[in-house]
């Protein structure tokens, strides 16, 4: 964690200071795809990342939210979830602060079952919570026929809003929470999962991860999360997401650029500036610094003028390219 703040005639450090210098190159083409850097200070954000190696946790950064006889233990293993086998049972840990607009990753080892429940039960679940009527999470669930899914919630205002779910299997995995203004993006393996827009942007949140019982009988035995990390991300203008920057070092971030996309949600759509925003935690943005436009080529439209046929003939498509015998043979 990087502090670069005092207050004034004291040695108390008091913030985390994130400066975005900007990124090059500043344009690039609509279909996106290129390139980018973007330098600063204050990328490598750490005061949450853990890999639970120490004798106990770490209380600076976790809270222990275990209840019935759930535990948790650190150590060589890493971080080890078990319920034991009493109902609404929870193991799992809490972190000591609140966010707004930031993303985390979780790589966690969920060991093969030789029981089944009763009813279903949480394996694995990463949180972003606000409160009780406002959070969205990501869950391995454990059905009583032994099938496993991995599920996503969004709840808003109590409000069950979005809800999405596909066959999963046991064994190593890494899952990620990208919250961006009032869309939550799940992340599995590298991939978005699901996407919502319809989460809260009243005030920040925070990350729980923790496996639980509900109401079976049923011990979820040592689910092992190996790290906990913060993952910067990029955003273009307001919508275009890029989660999977890699981290350089403290001042450097790269990746590639995403596809501008216009008020209709088509992508490629649209040329001009836009916004560049540096998340770590906190949001600092450059305001008009990367221009968009078109690249030069044939378009054919529906008879609507909406939806394109083509898009991919190049003047070097349709041109006679050099040294090639013209006419017909």
């Amino acid at each position: 964690m990087k502090y670069s703040r005092f207050i004034y005639q004291t040695s108390v450090l008091y913030g985390y200071s994130l400066t975005f210098g900007g990124v090059s190159p500043d344009t690039g083409p609509s279909t996106g795809g290129v390139a980018f850097t973007c330098t600063g200070l204050g990328f490598d954000y750490q005061a949450f990342s853990d890999t639970f190696t120490g004798v106990i946790l770490d209380l600076a950064k976790w809270t222990d939210i275990s209840s019935g006889t759930g535990t948790i233990t650190t150590g060589a293993s890493n971080l080890q979830l078990s319920t034991g086998a009493t109902s609404s049972s929870v193991a799992g840990i809490s972190m000591n602060s609140t966010f707004y607009e930031t993303q985390y990753e979780a790589k966690v080892n969920i060991p093969s079952v030789t029981a089944y429940p009763t009813s279903e039960v949480s394996l694995f679940t990463i949180q972003y919570y606000i409160d009780a009527s406002n959070y969205g999470d990501m869950s391995v669930l454990l059905a009583t026929d032994g099938s496993v899914t991995l599920e996503c919630n969004v709840y808003k205002g109590a409000v069950l809003v979005s809800t999405y779910s596909e066959d999963w299997t046991l064994g190593v995995s890494t899952f990620k929470i990208l919250a961006w203004r009032n869309n939550l993006y799940f992340y599995a393996n590298g991939s978005l999962f699901f996407r919502s827009q319809h989460f809260t942007t009243a005030t920040v949140g925070y990350y729980n991860f923790f496996v639980e019982n509900k109401s079976a009988s049923y011990n979820v035995y040592n689910t092992v999360v190996e790290y906990i990390i913060n993952r910067p991300f990029v955003v273009f203008g307001d919508t275009q997401v890029v989660p999977d920057v890699i981290l350089v070092s403290d001042t450097r971030i790269r990746g590639l650029t995403p596809p501008s996309i216009d008020t209709y949600g088509t992508e490629a759509a649209y040329a001009g500036l836009v916004d560049v925003n540096v998340c770590i935690n906190n949001v600092e943005t450059q305001a008009n610094a990367y221009e968009y436009y078109y690249l030069k080529k044939l378009v054919v439209l529906q008879e609507n003028q909406f939806d394109i046929l083509l898009s991919d003939i190049t003047e070097d498509t349709v041109r006679t390219p050099e040294l090639v015998t013209r006419g017909l043979k």
